[in-house]
């Protein structure tokens, strides 16, 4: 398993109702909702942003729709050494 979620941070998800939800598989989840596509610009990246990815547990994910992407992140960028001075 991947040690971080990294789906939060390359997509996004948009309700009917106009709620920016974190991650498409638990998209009814309320802990992922980030907020209305009318504050996106103000919210995206920010703090609330950041801890709703932190606080993501892939260990608890029952399915991943990125969970290749996130292996490959961990892996390839996180793990290489020659990346660190990037990250």
């Amino acid at each position: 398993l991947p040690k971080r979620c990294t789906g939060g941070v390359v997509n996004f998800v948009v309700l009917w109702n106009g709620t920016v939800v974190l991650c498409s598989d638990f998209r009814t989840c309320e802990k992922m909702h980030l907020c209305h596509i009318s504050e996106f610009n103000e919210n995206w990246g920010s703090e609330k942003h950041k801890a709703i990815v932190e606080g993501v547990d892939p260990s608890k994910c029952p399915r991943c729709s990125f969970f290749m992407h996130d292996r490959i992140v961990d892996e390839f960028v996180y793990g290489d050494v020659s990346n660190q001075f990037f990250i």
